[in-house]
């Protein structure tokens, strides 16, 4: 029998003007808390062999933030004898937590910068769940359960109608609804100790977390905080973890605002939206229905993969920029003609240089977006690094952080983004659990998920699910015909039209690890997944 532990520690970080992660809008910034943020816990032991899954209530997970929970355990429990393998970290996806977590500097220019304060009480919190959770453990059963939302359940729509329906899967002349184009099936794992006690439960459902807008200034944990808070005081003895499944393209929000000018949801008041949606969640989690037990042998595989090898180098799209209508969006209109003209010039002259044939291959791998940021090759906006040097401040608090990491050394490689990607599987017995590190949109992890149920049905897996925003973060991943109409996700797909092939290719060969007992081999680039030392964040901190 399987043993089980379960933990729940706080993670809030109230600093007066931070800015939020989630919107890059630099006027969303903290002064209050509206929830606190928590990291919850589950372990899971067979044996001599463990696995911890911990969801955050934070927009994403950071390549430091897991390294630091692993480097911290391994001191405090030397005998556990974790590697990456054995710990799964996922975020529920709050536009509404600190920003500054990430070593990558893109993802902290409206923060603004990188921020060890907020990395340490994040990691601290991690930790202490876990411990709370190593400390309790009890024999349980578990079971995969399963319930379906109505088509009458405002809980979640497909924001990007013209990207979906231009799928291969999509049928000619078929005209699907925005909230049919979605999952809706929330898939729920249940511990239940052997003396019939609910010890907690993992749901997974995919839908934004992004009920309340960027117009706001309280730390909130949106739609899946509340979804958990509920259900946590239904169940007092219990953890209850409301994670992510394929939520890329999902959006809680569908009635456009005039006087906004922007979707939202069922409610003009934006935290009676979270509250509203929260309970849809919380109300589909109740409705739960066993599907099987999930008993067998518990196994675990982990690899760093090298996405600007397999697929492109990274690069962000005029769509991004532009936005959502449906989550928001903040960047000034009046600059994407302009930014337009010059990603149109600097991609001309880059195919007459002397090295066009690089340029040759990264234009075509990266398609039909409109480059506004080339990270491969150091080039923002239209203007190289050495004529970003050259600019005085601009009065924008993203700019001059921009401008500020330029000079403190932190743009002088192109590594303002990942390039080297973890991907992990979690198998006991006939459930997988994916970690996905990113945004993956509802077509897109279908397909996932049916290459890897092909992959592993021979090993008796009967079920795979998806945990997204896991281990760290890499934009978006759309399908190639998603791709090519460059909507917002497109437009942050960073590696370019194959971005789902090479994730699919990095799982295969998960897979295969998987079954052959192999934790953490094959594609294995961990030395470069991490291009800043400890020291280099720490000389360009603003803390």
């Amino acid at each position: 029998m399987l043993k089980i532990g379960s933990g729940k520690k706080e993670i809030t970080c109230l600093i007066p003007g931070l800015g939020m992660m989630g919107y890059g809008n630099p006027a969303n910034t903290i002064y209050e808390i509206g929830t606190p943020l928590w990291s919850r816990a589950f372990v899971i032991g067979q044996n001599n062999k463990i696995f911890i899954f911990v969801n955050i209530e934070l927009c994403f997970v950071s390549f430091i933030i897991k390294e630091n929970v692993l480097t911290k355990l391994q001191i405090l429990k030397p005998e556990l004898n974790l590697t990456e393998a054995e710990i799964l970290i996922t975020a529920q996806h709050t536009h509404s937590g600190p920003g500054g977590f990430t070593q990558y500097p893109f993802y902290n220019m409206t923060t603004p910068g990188y921020r060890p304060r907020v990395v340490e009480v994040i990691s601290n919190g991690i930790v202490e769940s876990i411990l709370e959770a190593l400390a309790n453990q009890e024999e349980s059963i578990l079971s995969l359960e399963s319930s379906s939302f109505s088509h009458e359940q405002d809980v979640a729509f497909n924001r990007s109608m013209p990207a979906f329906n231009n799928n291969q899967e999509v049928k000619d002349g078929q005209k699907l609804k925005n909230f049919e184009a979605i999952d809706r099936e929330m898939v729920g794992l249940r511990f239940i100790t052997k003396e019939n006690k609910l010890k907690g439960l993992i749901t997974w459902f995919g839908v934004h977390g992004t009920s309340i807008s960027s117009h706001n200034h309280r730390l909130h944990a949106d739609n899946k905080g509340i979804a958990a808070s509920l259900w946590e005081k239904k169940h007092p003895d219990a953890i209850g973890i409301f994670a992510q499944q394929a939520a890329g393209d999902v959006s809680p929000n569908y009635i456009w605002d005039k006087k906004l000018k922007r979707n939202r949801g069922k409610f003009v008041d934006q935290y009676e939206n979270a509250n509203y949606n929260g309970e849809l969640q919380c109300k589909g989690a109740e409705s739960l229905q066993k599907i099987f037990e999930v008993k067998g042998e518990l196994k675990s595989a982990h690899l760093f993969i090298n996405m600007s090898e397999l697929a492109a180098g990274p690069a962000m799209g005029r769509s991004f920029y532009e936005g959502t209508k449906e989550d928001d969006a903040s960047f000034p209109r009046f600059l994407l003609g302009p930014f337009t003209y010059l990603a149109r010039k600097v991609k001309e002259k880059h195919l007459q240089d002397g090295g066009a044939e690089e340029f040759r291959k990264f234009y075509s791998e990266q398609g039909n977006k409109i480059i506004f940021t080339d990270v491969a090759h150091n080039v923002m906006f239209g203007f190289t690094l050495d004529m970003w040097r050259k600019i005085p401040m601009i009065p924008d608090p993203a700019a001059q952080e921009f401008i500020r990491e330029i000079k403190a050394g932190g743009m002088d490689n192109p590594h303002w983004m990942p390039h080297i990607l973890p991907v992990q599987l979690i198998q006991i017995g006939p459930l997988v659990m994916a970690g996905v590190p990113g945004e993956i949109t509802y077509m897109a992890g279908e397909r996932l998920k049916k290459k890897l149920l092909s992959d592993l049905e021979s090993c008796g897996v009967k079920k795979i699910v998806l945990s997204s925003y896991a281990n760290a973060y890499m934009g978006y991943i759309t399908t190639p015909e998603e791709y090519d109409i460059q909507c917002y996700e497109g437009g942050h797909t960073l590696y370019g039209r194959n971005t789902l092939t090479a994730i699919i290719k990095g799982f295969e060969v998960l897979a295969g690890n998987l079954k052959e007992q192999k934790k953490n081999e094959g594609m294995n680039v961990k030395g470069q997944a991490f291009p800043f030392s400890e020291k280099d964040l720490l000389a360009r901190t603003i803390d």
